[in-house]
C-alpha cells in the first residue's frame, strides 16, 4: 500500500512517502491499479441543490487529493449517477481525465441480475449519465447466487476490450464466490463493510485472506454508517442513536485516542482502519465539505499499536 504520508515507527503498516502536502495520497488496490488512499461514496448527492452545488462538494473532495468516486445504479434510484453525471458535464473533460469512478451494478428490484444482458444495459446507462466512453472500475455489487461465472468473465473481457472499463472487482463478496469470480477473470478489489462498529473482516480472515490475493479491500460504512439507509448513527449527539447500541462505548475508546492525538472521533476512525497491514481504503459519503476536510487528514494522523489495540479491546475485538 502506498500512501503519502512520513514513514514512522509508530505506524502499525508501513507508508511509502509520494510527496508530502499531496493531500491524501494514492494508494494501490492491486499492483499497479491505483486510487486516492481515500474515496468519496455518492449516496448522499441527491441532497445537493442541484448540479452546481454536487460539483462545489466533488470539487472539494478533489482539493484533498480525493480522485476516487464511488458510484452504485441504485443509490437514490439511479438518480446520485444522474446527479454525479450532470456535475461531470459542468467541470468538462479534463477534470474526468483526473478522476477515478467506481460503478457497482448487479442489484434489482427483490434480486440480482448478473446476467450479460443486464450488466451491458447498465453500463451503457452509466456512460451515457456520465458522459464519459469508459469507467475506471466495475464491481459486482452484490452475490448472485444465479450468476453463470464463466458468462460473467466473458462479459468482463469484451467490455475491456471494447476500452469501457478498465478494472474489475467485487463487492461484499465472500472468500469463495471472490476466489470463484478471481480465477475466472483477474479482481483488483472487494468492498466490503469494516469499522470500528463492524469489525468481523478484521478478525474473520477476511482482511488476511485479501493480504494473501494481493489486493486491498475499499471499506464501505467506513465510519460506522448503514449500508441500506447511508445513516450514520455512530457520530450522532442527540436523538434515539445517541446513547444505543453501545455507540456511546465506541465513541468514548476514539474520543480517549483522540485527545492524545490532538484530533477529532471521525479522524481516529479513520485512522484506526489505515493502521491495519492490509491497506484498507476507507469510503467516506459526507456532504458537509469542514467535516470531509477534516476526515481527509486522517492519513495523516498515524496511530500507535497500544493505542490501536486500546481501541480494538474497548469496541470489542476479542483480544486472545
Amino acid at each position: 500500500m502506498v500512501v503519502s504520508i512520513e514513514k514512522s515507527v509508530m505506524l502499525l503498516a508501513t507508508y511509502v512517502v509520494a510527496t508530502l502536502g499531496a493531500g491524501v495520497g494514492r494508494c494501490e488496490l492491486s499492483p499497479g491499479v491505483e486510487v486516492s488512499c481515500l474515496a468519496w461514496g455518492t449516496l448522499h448527492i441527491t441532497e445537493s441543490a442541484n448540479a452546481e452545488a454536487a460539483l462545489d462538494i466533488i470539487q472539494t473532495a478533489v482539493d484533498q487529493g480525493i480522485t476516487t468516486f464511488d458510484l452504485s445504479d441504485v443509490y437514490a434510484g439511479g438518480r446520485a449517477v444522474e446527479r454525479f453525471g450532470e456535475a461531470l458535464k459542468i467541470a468538462g473533460p479534463s477534470f474526468r481525465k483526473g478522476i477515478e469512478i467506481v460503478a457497482k451494478m448487479n442489484i434489482v428490484g427483490g434480486g440480482y441480475n448478473s446476467s450479460p444482458e443486464h450488466l451491458s444495459t447498465v453500463l451503457e446507462w452509466y456512460l451515457d449519465e456520465l458522459g464519459t466512453d469508459y469507467v475506471d472500475f466495475l464491481l459486482l455489487h452484490r452475490e448472485d447466487y444465479l450468476m453463470d461465472y464463466e458468462d460473467v468473465a466473458q462479459t468482463f473481457r469484451r467490455f475491456q476490450s471494447e476500452g469501457k472499463v478498465r478494472h474489475f472487482g467485487a463487492s461484499n463478496f465472500q472468500r469463495s464466490t471472490y476466489e470463484l469470480m478471481d480465477s475466472k477473470f483477474p479482481l483488483v478489489t472487494n468492498q466490503i463493510e469494516v469499522s470500528v462498529r463492524n469489525w468481523s473482516a478484521i478478525q474473520d480472515g477476511t482482511l488476511a485472506f485479501h493480504q494473501q490475493q494481493n489486493t486491498s479491500v475499499m471499506a464501505w460504512g467506513a465510519l460506522g454508517g448503514d449500508g441500506w439507509g447511508g445513516l450514520n448513527p455512530l457520530f450522532k449527539t442527540s436523538g434515539e442513536f445517541a446513547n444505543s447500541q453501545g455507540f456511546s462505548k465506541i465513541r468514548s475508546a476514539l474520543r480517549s485516542v483522540g485527545a492524545e492525538m490532538n484530533c477529532e472521533e471521525d479522524v481516529v476512525a479513520l485512522s484506526w482502519l489505515y493502521s491495519h497491514p492490509s491497506g484498507i481504503v476507507p469510503i467516506i459519503g459526507t456532504m458537509n465539505k469542514e467535516r470531509l476536510m477534516r476526515q481527509a487528514t486522517a492519513v495523516s494522523h498515524p496511530m500507535s499499536r497500544e493505542q490501536w489495540y486500546r481501541i480494538a479491546s474497548d469496541i470489542g475485538v476479542p483480544i486472545p
